[in-house]
């Protein structure tokens, strides 16, 4: 019998619980990912402690069947929620290479990444990158607000951006 195949499913969450329901589905063995950056905040006490915070606030991404991404909504213990494409009215899903990107660009970065809603951007220039945490990446470039950012876009969903130097990077075709 062959394996169901997998997909990558976005979720969306209570607020401030992305980290919680992250270590929970971490305990189950459930693949998922939780782009996050590290900030240094003061406490009470004078102290300095750095942190995780989530990247992209209230969404989660799983990889799983449909049936079992469909059992762990259905379990409220979690209080997850799945995004529904906008075509289909199915759950969304975004393809493997997009992902692949995605992670990639966000788990490079020492900085907090630029989030847009995908349709507001425009198609940017394709662009090989020359130097840097990122060299040798195609992508896409997009400019906005006079700053250069390399981008990873998930179609219907969003625009994740890290910033690069103007000299860092060449049009392609």
């Amino acid at each position: 019998m062959a394996a169901q195949q997998e997909f990558w499913f976005v979720t969306h969450t209570e607020s401030k619980r992305e980290l919680y329901i992250g270590d929970l589905l971490e305990k189950l063995h459930v693949v998922h990912y939780l782009p996050t950056y590290v900030v240094v905040r003061q406490t009470r006490h004078e102290q300095y402690q750095r942190i995780k915070v989530p990247i992209v606030n209230n969404l989660l991404f799983i990889k799983a069947t449909e049936e079992n991404f469909l059992a762990l909504v259905k379990n409220k213990s979690y209080n997850l929620c799945y995004i529904k494409d906008s075509d289909t009215d199915l759950p969304f899903t975004v393809p493997d290479k997009q992902m692949n990107d995605f992670m990639y660009l966000m788990s490079r970065s020492s900085q907090k990444a630029l989030i847009l809603p995908e349709n507001n951007v425009a198609q940017g220039d394709k662009v090989r990158i020359l130097g840097g945490d990122f060299l040798g990446m195609e992508g896409e470039a997009i400019q906005t607000g006079g700053k250069t950012y390399i981008t990873a876009r998930i179609p219907k969903l969003l625009i994740a951006g890290i910033e690069i130097s103007e000299d860092h990077w060449e049009r392609l075709g």
